[in-house]
């Protein structure tokens, strides 16, 4: 039985979480010019990991509209305090952490609007993320792409596939992408403008 639209958003908002440490974790990594300007935002950089302490202390134990309100809340935060971090050569590497953070916090909302029985609303496409491709059904005319950094897999069809024929794609190519809600599914998010990265 698959898991119901509120466990599922939640479970990607912390699979998202998830990822965006594994990538804050790879920023402070090596040594160099990055790793200078890290340590010169220390304050900010403090108030990150604060801010992810935070986040992982706030992981719904149970689907109640309190405790996923205090995840949302947290991812909101987290995703504040990470743009507050202004390393220029790390800037790419913080924009992915913040939308990986992003990705969650939305996932978090789409949950606590399902268990309020509101509808989720559906806001703008977030910035293009990179990813590879996880899983095809060409027979079915759809896939799963796996955002970099990440453990879940996001839905695409070959409606949402930009420059390159549904045919060409493999499991493993890289790719970017823009997620959103599923209007057709709600709590799930999809991938559209699915682009090989040649």
């Amino acid at each position: 039985m698959p898991p119901s639209p509120v466990v599922q958003a939640t479970q990607e908002a912390i699979g998202s979480l998830h990822g965006a440490v594994v990538l804050w974790g790879r920023l402070f990594e090596g040594e160099g010019t990055q790793r200078g300007q890290l340590e010169g935002q220390a304050e900010a950089v403090t108030a990150a990991f604060v801010a992810f302490s935070v986040a992982y202390g706030a992981l719904p134990r149970f689907r109640t509209e309190p405790a996923v309100r205090r995840f949302m809340e947290a991812l909101q935060e987290l995703e504040r305090a990470i743009r507050e971090v202004r390393a220029p050569a790390a800037s790419s590497a913080i924009a992915e952490v913040a939308a990986a953070v992003a990705e969650g916090a939305h996932q978090a909302e789409s949950a606590f609007s399902l268990l309020g029985g509101k509808p989720v609303e559906v806001r703008d496409v977030g910035r293009p993320v990179q990813g590879t491709v996880s899983r095809i059904l060409g027979d079915r005319g759809y896939g799963f792409v796996k955002p970099s950094g990440t453990t879940t897999d996001v839905f695409f069809t070959s409606q949402g596939l930009r420059g390159a024929r549904f045919s060409e794609l493999r499991v493993g190519q890289n790719v970017s992408f823009r997620v959103e809600p599923d209007p057709r599914v709600p709590g799930r998010m999809h991938a559209i403008e699915v682009q090989l990265l040649r």
